[in-house]
């Protein structure tokens, strides 16, 4: 027989009693076998995030590949990597069509095509990461400097114009000055003696007047090339056309 034992009800009124058995025991008396999981303590991120601001800096500086290296660290940090180098990757093929376009329009609107690709970059960075760099800095995280994505740019635009004078070095082909400023790059089949006999003709004739003037002479199977290096609009003078009538006669 099981004994009952009196106990009062916490929810019940003034006074009222009720039993239950010595082997019963009310359930806010039981060792509760519900376990709380302990939560991790908080971290704040030690890493941190550049923003849109950042990324046009950067830009601005250094042309897309610096922003685009900045969103890349961003993703690296958020553990995205394949985004990482996908961002990357964008910002190099962006800078090629930059320079590209650089080549192919006038130079009055190069201006123009710099500060709309400084542009598409912080409205693509801000539109894909801004987002997550102000979670992280809700969570105590702290943003990149402004000195380190200046320094970022300033070091692309280094290394990118290491890249681009090596590969005009390359395709232009040996060179030759005459005088102090003027030069004679020389590729193909063409020698050196070549360069300095073509130099001594733009001399005498005067398009060489040490001004800085380059030309570029190539030999190959198809014959003899020369190209002339010079400023917009030079072509609608009457004395260059007179020059070059007096070259080819020589």
């Amino acid at each position: 027989m099981r004994e009952q034992v009196p106990f009062r009800d916490p929810h019940a009124g003034p006074g009222s009693m009720s039993t239950m058995s010595a082997q019963e025991s009310p359930l806010w008396d039981r060792a509760s076998s519900i376990s709380v999981a302990a939560q991790p303590p908080y971290v704040v991120p030690s890493h941190t995030l550049f923003d849109s601001t950042s990324i046009g800096i950067a830009t601005f500086l250094g042309s897309p590949v610096a922003g685009a290296w900045l969103m890349a660290l961003n993703y690296h940090r958020l553990g995205k990597r394949n985004q990482a180098l996908a961002a990357f990757a964008g910002g190099v093929a962006v800078t090629g069509l930059g320079i590209g376009l650089g080549y192919l329009i006038p130079a009055t609107y190069s201006s123009a095509i710099a500060i709309g690709l400084v542009a598409i970059m912080k409205n693509v960075s801000k539109a894909m990461q801004d987002a997550a760099v102000e979670q992280h800095m809700r969570e105590g995280g702290q943003p990149g400097s402004r000195l380190i994505a200046a320094g970022t740019g300033l070091a692309s635009l280094l290394v990118l114009g290491g890249i681009i004078f090596v590969l005009l070095q390359v395709g232009l082909g040996s060179e030759v000055v005459v005088g102090s400023k003027d030069q004679i790059y020389y590729s193909g089949s063409a020698t050196k003696d070549d360069a300095k006999h073509l130099g001594e003709e733009l001399k005498t004739s005067g398009f060489f007047a040490d001004r800085g003037a380059s030309v570029l002479l190539s030999k190959g199977k198809d014959g003899t090339a020369v190209t002339f290096l010079t400023e917009d609009g030079v072509w609608d003078r009457p004395t260059w056309w007179l020059l070059l009538k007096k070259l080819a006669a020589r």
